[in-house]
């Protein structure tokens, strides 16, 4: 028996379920609805409203600033990084300008990238 046969036999004895997809539910589990103590249908009352923030302070998440002179020199950081900072260094040291140069704008060009990305 082929390979094909074998598959079309274990499809004929296979069970099959029938699935409904449901995109929306207007209906709330009872464990959430206690959670919310609220009505779904009819929402919050101003008065409820004024009460949550006070009690909860607004649903809004903090945006942390960061410096971005210092984002940029994070770019600079890592293990190959630092060794790509290496060559530039001991490039400089032995004097290889072209190096130097070329090592030193892809240093730079890696760290603008990422830091516009």
């Amino acid at each position: 028996m082929s390979s094909f046969e074998k598959k079309a036999a274990n499809e004929k004895d296979a069970e099959f379920e029938d699935h409904h997809h449901v995109e929306v539910s207007d209906e709330l589990s009872p464990e959430l609805e206690a959670l919310l103590k609220t009505e779904p249908l009819n929402g919050l009352s101003n008065v409820e409203v004024a009460e949550r923030i006070a009690q909860f302070g607004k649903n809004e998440i903090t945006e942390k600033k960061t410096n971005p002179f210092l984002k940029f020199l994070s770019y600079f950081t890592g293990a190959i990084a630092y060794l790509i900072e290496l060559a530039f260094i001991l490039s400089g040291v032995v004097e290889d300008w072209v190096d130097f140069g070329i090592i030193g704008a892809l240093l730079v060009i890696n760290a603008l990238i990422g830091f516009i990305e």
